[in-house]
């Protein structure tokens, strides 16, 4: 039994290893991608963003030659005064998410809004006739 206890103990250590990793790694990433859906009606390219708690005037968009560019900052949410963090899975900071659109888009008529904390982008495809 001691053996099993022994291998369950340095698997435990492995894991939270990982994890340990894992945040530092988030950590010490430049930007880190909001998760991200895309769509295509017959008249439209449309993109989903998920990006809870930002503040609409922290979300910039830019389209240019054929690339999506959809950026911001998201800040922390915990308060002052935190000694031990338990858990931390929330993204913070600069994020950045570039998607190549290969269709012809009507740049100037392109909508976004952000509504409880979906981003919905609207890019108008340009009629070829």
């Amino acid at each position: 039994m001691n053996d099993y206890n022994d291998l369950f103990d340095e698997n435990e250590k492995l894991i939270d290893l990982t994890l340990i990793h894992k945040t530092f790694m988030n950590f010490s990433s430049r930007y880190w991608k909001p998760s991200t859906d895309i769509y295509e009606t017959d008249d439209d390219v449309i993109v989903y963003v998920e990006l809870a708690g930002m503040e609409k005037n922290k979300i910039h968009l830019q389209f240019q030659k054929g690339f999506l560019l959809i950026s911001g900052f998201r800040k922390q949410f915990h308060s002052e005064g935190i000694t031990v963090t338990h858990q931390m899975e929330i993204d913070t900071g600069r994020f950045l998410r570039k998607i190549k659109i290969n269709i012809d888009i009507l740049e100037d008529d392109i909508k976004a809004e952000y509504r409880e904390g979906i981003l919905k982008i609207t890019l108008p495809k340009r009629r070829t006739e």
